[in-house]
């Protein structure tokens, strides 16, 4: 039978019974574990009962979430103070009537479990939610109890059932009571109440059964010799969340002690006699002999007997690694059989079992008289994770799973299964902080740390709802509802804003927090293909620091608590902030750091040392890095050949650059990769290029950074490719292929390519003339890259990026943009507010095309720049600005067209928006054609070479006006029919 079917059998009060024991000894569960209607608690005057007069403040004893809690002063008070588990202090406003103040505290339904602390007045009282003032639970013909200790000095527990009715003294010692039940088979609701605490019990009596019973024979002192015989199987259950118990290994050598009750149905070491102990065989069971059928037990088994069936490194011992308890099979009241119930952490989750000092932790109950050949089966995990102890070797705590994970062989992965309510919220949230007394150090694994949590049915438990994203509007990271996209890149398209954008994922809120001594670092990963994901961590030293390949870091908060808020006040800022929030050392080959925030460190977010080469940031947001602002502190810091950056945003930057690269040795290996990406407002340059060949920048966004938007530096940085980016408004010019050592703003064409320089010292591309066809949804352009007129064969097939660098309506602000290294310059140079297409050098390094801009709204005071990228892909920076257009007003769209009738050429130019007060019709003449005779509507015709042009006035809208060539054939071979249709169009 599975876990999940076997499971299914636990009823609802067999719930109530289990969350009133634990609570008893641990206030505190999920909301969902109280509450559930077979048992509800009232507080003040019952009906038909003469009101007790109020003293003082006063506040019913004990609440569930959903819940107001009702508090009153008897005085006049208009404000006091409810503390809650967590030390936080919530405001409440009485209102004051007939000589009683009273006021109101709602339980919302995911509040903290635990006890709460009222202040007015001058007086303090205490209520507890989620706690049972009187636990009671019905078993084989008694309803059995317990009243809390505030409620030992308020006399009998009184009750009443159909005809059952009476009133019962607690034991002083631990407020318990036995009523005897002697009721026909059927389901009654028994009212108790002691003092002004009230509680009702559903519960079900059964049919009797008669069983054929064996003859008994006293116990001897030698053990049983006749009567009942239990067995059961001892497991490791190898996979915790998989209900089903086929994957599970049976444990040999597991030590089991049966008890016999005391009478009382309570599991006391101390008061229940031990009768007999075996060890589990090969095949992981055991079995006991000559039980009293008429008698109930307690069975036990010895956590620090087990030994994981998965085999140990060399060297370790069982001593070196505990188990904590997952399922068991044990007699259910309710049902009158022995069923499989989920137990994780025993009977409390914080307490180590240790026989030694009387700690007895995984205690399954028997009935001899309902025992029907039952497998009394226990299940124990060396990777469960039950509790939020943060000092070392507890049982079934984080500190535990690492110990367990180091000796036992092969890798381990960690299940947080918890059995302990969240200790921390934050008004709307809540989750569980762990502060440790160690850093995660020296575990050699391999492990994974998986901070998914479930709750102790096995469900997912999202505690902690929401997720952490980032506003490019606004420039902030923030909490948002949903896991929509963020558009952060440019897409294939190289525009903004467009369907095929980049987009960064937002990162679901965890909730697992690590906290760790002040001064130390959080978590090494030292072995190879270990993992970290799904929680919140921050240090003092580096929070997270790999030294081994093929480690995988995902869905993190670095640097944040799990709601996504800096640790204390002011800590980015403080002494005790992170030093680092992710450092990949020299074997951290292969690293993988994807879905995760790193935000508010001292120095660097994230850095890489020679080694750490092949490695992936995606999807990773680095916020707020580099705080220090003496030390010269970066984001991101690429020491290592091959990173990918991917769909990330690096923001805020506080001392320097956003991303710098420095490759080791004289520009060996491979730069980064970076596509999709925001890199904006930070301090300084956004992608800094000190000592790196082959850097590749792709389809992002590089805007409002306080120096460049690229820098290259160094003559061994050469083939950096920097294509289909969005870069503008930033403080200077948005690439500058400076000098080595530093940076030198705008370096003006010179014609040849230097060794010396960085990207071979690329020129970029001059437009000489361009031509924007709104209606046509073209741009046709030319131009050259290096000098007009000069010998620029060295940028023979080269590879022209066009840019729109500003219209009336957004782009470039083009501060900055005309300095050289030391003075101001005449003229303006460009950065790439938005892509517009590409074309080629032909080999005297001229181009000329027609763009492709349908789509795209031009406005007015339109600015062209574009970029030269080599064969060996050294990008040039960003050319000298051409201005285009005039004033919204005499801004016009012109169409024009040409036809071939024999040796005549007809070319037509018409306005589309208007009367035109003047306009051009530009034509390049085929190579080998002679013009014979020209005739048309122009007022002016001039000639260069190849290259016509006439100018037109007074164009009225659809009505065209012509240019008509007469021509001689020539050479057959001369020149082709496409080369005749290269014709464009000038509004003025």
């Amino acid at each position: 039978m599975t876990k999940m079917t076997e499971r299914r059998k636990i009823s609802r009060v067999m719930v109530t019974l289990l969350v009133c024991v634990l609570i008893a000894t641990l206030p505190g569960l999920a909301s969902g574990d109280v509450g559930d209607g077979n048992v509800s608690d009232t507080y003040g005057p019952q009906e038909g009962t003469d009101p007790v007069p109020p003293t003082g403040l006063y506040a019913g004893e004990s609440w569930v979430p959903g819940d107001v809690v009702l508090i009153g002063y008897d005085g006049d008070v208009t404000t006091g103070t409810v503390t809650d588990p967590a030390g936080i202090d919530h405001e409440i406003i009485f209102t004051f009537a007939d000589g009683v103040s009273r006021a109101e505290f709602p339980l919302l339904e995911n509040v903290i479990i635990g006890e709460y602390t009222v202040s007015a007045g001058g007086e303090t009282v205490t209520f507890c939610v989620g706690c049972c003032a009187i636990n009671a639970w019905y078993v084989d013909g008694r309803v059995n109890g317990t009243i809390s200790e505030s409620l030992r000095n308020e006399g009998p527990v009184i009750y009443a059932c159909e005809d059952l009715h009476g009133e019962i003294m607690p034991a002083d010692a631990d407020g318990s009571f036995s009523i005897p039940v002697d009721l026909p088979p059927g389901t009654y609701t028994m009212n108790l109440t002691c003092g002004n605490a009230q509680t009702n019990l559903l519960f079900t009596v059964y049919e009797a059964v008669t069983v054929q019973k064996a003859a008994v024979q006293a116990f001897d002192g030698n053990g049983m010799t006749a009567g009942v015989t239990v067995s059961g199987i001892v497991y490791e259950d190898l996979v915790v969340t998989d209900p089903d118990r086929i994957y599970d290994a049976p444990i040999e050598g597991a030590l089991v002690e049966i008890f016999a009750d005391d009478g009382n149905l309570a599991f006391d070491p101390a008061s229940d006699m031990p009768i007999l102990s075996t060890t589990t065989n090969s095949g992981g069971a055991y079995s006991f002999a000559g039980l009293d059928l008429n008698s109930y037990y307690f069975i036990a088994v010895q956590a620090s007997s087990l030994d994981t069936t998965r085999g140990r490194e060399k060297g370790a011992g069982p001593e070196d690694i505990l188990a904590e308890q997952t399922y068991q099979v044990t007699f259910d009241p309710t049902t009158g059989t022995h069923d499989f119930v989920l137990r994780f952490g025993g009977l409390n989750p914080l307490v180590t079992d240790d026989w030694d000092e009387g700690a007895y932790e995984h205690v399954a109950l028997l009935n001899a008289s309902a025992y029907a050949d039952e497998s009394m089966d226990f299940g124990f995990s060396y990777d469960v994770i039950v509790n939020d102890i943060g000092e070392e070797e507890a049982q079934g705590s984080l500190h535990r799973f690492l110990t367990n994970a180091e000796y036992i062989s092969g890798f381990q992965e960690s299940r947080f299964v918890m059995a302990v309510p969240p200790n921390t919220h934050d008004g709307t949230a809540q989750w569980w902080k762990l502060d440790l007394d160690y850093s995660i150090v020296n575990f050699d694994g391999p492990f994974g740390l998986n901070g998914t949590v479930f709750d102790i049915s096995l469900s997912p438990w999202d505690t902690n709802p929401g997720f952490v994203s980032y506003d490019p509007d606004a420039h902030r990271i923030i909490s948002v509802s949903s896991p929509d996209g963020v558009p952060v890149g440019t897409g294939g398209d190289g525009r903004e804003h467009t369907s095929d954008d980049s987009l960064f994922l937002p990162i679901a809120k965890p909730e697992i927090e690590l906290n760790p001594p002040t001064g130390d670092g959080l978590l090494e990963l030292g072995s190879a293909g270990s993992y970290v994901s799904d929680i919140a961590g921050y240090s003092s030293g580096t929070a997270i620091s790999s030294r081994a390949p093929d480690i995988l870091i995902e869905r993190c908060l670095i640097g944040l608590t799990a709601n996504a808020t800096p640790p204390e006040e002011e800590y980015a800022t403080s002494k005790d902030s992170a030093d680092e929030g992710i450092f990949l050392n020299n074997d951290a080959a292969g690293n993988i750091v994807r879905d995760s925030v790193i935000a508010f460190t001292k120095h660097t977010g994230v850095s890489l040392v020679d080694g750490a080469e092949n490695c992936l940031l995606e999807n990773v947001l680095v916020y707020k890095t580099a705080l220090d602002p003496t030390g010269g502190h970066t984001a991101v810091e690429v020491g290592a050949s091959d990173l990918h950056i991917d769909r990330s945003i690096i923001a805020h930057t506080d001392e320097k650059d956003a991303i710098q690269i420095t490759l080791p040795g004289k520009g060996g290996g491979s730069g980064p990769l970076i596509s999709g990406s925001l890199i904006e407002m930070n301090q300084g340059v956004g992608i800094n290029i000190l000592q790196a060949p082959f850097t590749t920048v792709s389809s992002s966004i590089i805007r409002e950074n306080g120096h460049s938007g690229i820098v290259v530096e160094s003559h061994q940085s050469v083939g950096n490719t920097f294509t289909k980016n969005a870069i503008y408004n930033n403080s200077y010019i948005g690439i500058d292929l400076g000098v080595t050592g530093g940076v030198d703003n705008v370096t003006v064409n010179d014609g040849v390519l230097l060794e010396n320089k960085p990207n071979r010292g690329m020129d970029y591309p001059v437009i000489t003339g361009a031509v924007w066809n709104a209606v046509a949804g073209t741009l046709t352009i030319q131009g050259c890259v290096g000098l007009p007129g000069h010998d620029n064969s060295d940028f023979s097939g080269s590879r022209v990026e066009v840019f729109l660098v500003r219209n009336d309506t957004a782009g470039d602000n083009l501060i900055g943009n005309n300095w050289d290294k030391k003075n101001e310059i005449d003229a303006y140079y460009g950065e790439g507010w938005m892509y517009l297409g590409m074309t080629e050098a032909d080999t005297e390094g001229n181009f000329s095309a027609v763009l492709d801009v349908y789509g795209i709204t031009p406005g007015t005071d339109l600015i062209l720049a574009g970029t030269a990228t080599l064969y060996d892909g050294c990008t040039s920076e960003f050319g000298e600005v051409y201005y285009y257009g005039g004033t919204p007003e005499n801004f016009r769209a012109v169409t024009a067209t040409i036809t071939l009738s024999g040796t005549t050429v007809l070319m037509n130019i018409t306005s589309e928006s208007g009367t035109i007060p003047q306009a051009s019709l530009y034509w390049l003449k085929p190579e080998g054609m002679t013009i014979d005779a020209m005739a048309g509507d122009y007022f002016l015709n001039e000639s260069a070479g190849n290259e016509f042009t006439w100018y037109f006035t007074n164009l009225m809208e659809g009505v065209p006006q012509t240019v008509e060539l007469q021509f001689s054939l020539g050479p057959l071979d001369s020149w082709r029919i496409g080369d005749l249709y290269n014709l464009g169009v000038d509004p003025r």
